[in-house]
């Protein structure tokens, strides 16, 4: 009897390297006040091929360890590292950022949380102030004082990531610099708090391979 033999082909995950880099200059504002300073933090950090139906999640340590990120960087050119993971191959063509609610206070060490007693998001005027922040998105306002009090995921759409896709190559690192655009998001006062609708882009590149192989059970 002729045997045949079968063999199974492992594609191998490509590596994703997640940063975000500040805005030069402060928001666009309804109000004529500045902004020095845009304190968000982050708590996961999301990919969809679609866009809609599928999410994973590539950052689940940020779940118990949130980073907060000033999207008003000093310098634009600094990068703030929020993830590396390994992901499957493949186009995706949307991210989006989980941002943390107010109860993610009690994860940050002494000194480390810069909103102080304005919650763990917030906005920080030339003359010190810290005001929290409400996220005006699809028309509902979120955040510690906002309509909804949950915290909001900020979607980047594929219209809003260079070329429309992220492409994800087997044993290849990927950057991937997450952008606050400052001319597109707009700001506007409402009492001691900042109401922000914020406007993200996304850039890509790919690099070397990695040499890093699928992990055969997951």
């Amino acid at each position: 009897m002729l045997q045949v033999k079968t063999c199974s082909i492992t594609v191998s995950n490509g590596t994703m390297n997640v940063s975000f880099h500040g805005a030069a200059g402060p928001a666009t504002s309804s109000n004529s006040f500045s902004i020095r300073h845009i304190f968000v933090t982050v708590s996961g950090v999301e990919i969809s091929a679609d866009g809609s139906s599928q999410w994973d999640e590539i950052a689940p340590e940020l779940e118990n360890k949130p980073i907060q990120i000033d999207l008003l960087a000093d310098d634009v050119t600094a990068e703030q590292r929020l993830v590396e993971a390994q992901v499957a191959p493949g186009n995706y063509s949307a991210v989006r950022l989980r941002v943390a609610p107010e109860s993610v206070n009690a994860n940050f060490a002494p000194g480390e949380n810069m909103c102080r007693s304005a919650g763990v998001n917030c906005a920080v005027d030339w003359d010190g102030a810290i005001r929290s922040l409400i996220f005006a998105l699809d028309g509902v306002q979120k955040g510690v004082h906002g309509r909804d009090a949950g915290a909001p995921d900020v979607l980047i759409a594929s219209t809003q990531i260079s070329g429309g896709l992220l492409r994800i190559l087997p044993e290849a690192a990927t950057n991937v610099d997450i952008l606050f655009r400052a001319d597109l998001s707009s700001a506007a006062r409402d009492g001691e708090s900042l109401v922000l609708t914020p406007i993200f882009g996304v850039e890509s590149s790919n690099s070397q391979s990695t040499g890093v192989a699928a992990d055969p059970n997951k």
